[in-house]
């Protein structure tokens, strides 16, 4: 988690080492112009080589729930603002509930998430390709080389259509340029409901947008979210 954490900040197109010496990553806020830490390549990715996921929280309990809080800086990687971070982790009969709160003092991106992986065996050392999935998109976003969005594309009659459930290691064996540039899916789905007309004035609403079953232990994955987007990430 970061201040920085909205994907990647890519590095201007009509930037060149022959013209600058350097490649940075960087952005314009209100008129001003920030250069940011470089972890991956030209790009900035995860907060920088310093992000929130590799800094020392202050911890603490609430009510049987893991409360977390850490101060960013101002120009912590190269970001404006002190930025105040709270996270609480609740366990309650079975629900694991993940809570954000963040305040900054100046305008500054932030983008909180947690980073899950799910194998719903139960089995350790076994894989997901059997797992079905089902996403409600219809669109996807192509990725460049820099594994940076930069194109809509359909899901229709590709390994991408999830909006039928079906096994995710056969998708993976589909052949499709960007499984082979991303080593399989890590991508943003455009969700369905988002594109829908009423849908465009505020956020859509709270929906269920994707499943994720394993047919040899009857458990399953629920995701519901009342955001645009739906990032799936899973290697071959």
């Amino acid at each position: 988690m970061s201040p920085a954490s909205r994907g990647k900040y890519p590095c201007p197109t009509n930037t060149k080492p022959s013209d600058t010496g350097a490649i940075l990553a960087r952005f314009t806020l209100d008129g001003i112009e920030y250069t940011l830490d470089r972890n991956e390549g030209p790009n900035l990715l995860h907060g920088g080589s310093v992000g929130f996921h590799r800094a020392l929280w202050d911890v603490s309990e609430d009510n049987g729930a893991l409360l977390m809080r850490l101060e960013s800086p101002e120009g912590d990687a190269g970001f404006p603002g002190n930025v105040t971070t709270q996270v609480r982790y609740s366990l309650d009969d079975g629900t694991l509930t993940i809570e954000y709160e963040a305040i900054a003092d100046a305008a500054t991106p932030l983008n909180l998430t947690s980073h899950p992986y799910f194998n719903l065996t139960g089995r350790p050392g076994t894989d997901i390709r059997g797992h079905m999935l089902s996403i409600d998109a219809e669109q996807f976003f192509e990725v460049d080389a820099a594994m940076i969005p930069c194109k809509l594309a359909e899901v229709a009659g590709n390994a991408f259509d999830f909006r039928q459930s079906a096994p995710i290691g056969a998708r993976l064996d589909w052949p499709h340029t960007q499984l082979a540039r991303a080593g399989g899916f890590d991508h943003c789905y455009v969700l369905r409901d988002a594109s829908d007309a009423n849908a465009t004035e505020g956020a859509p609403p709270m929906r269920q947008v994707a499943c994720v079953y394993d047919p040899g232990s009857g458990r399953e994955l629920t995701v519901s979210t009342d955001q645009r987007g739906l990032h799936v990430r899973k290697g071959v």
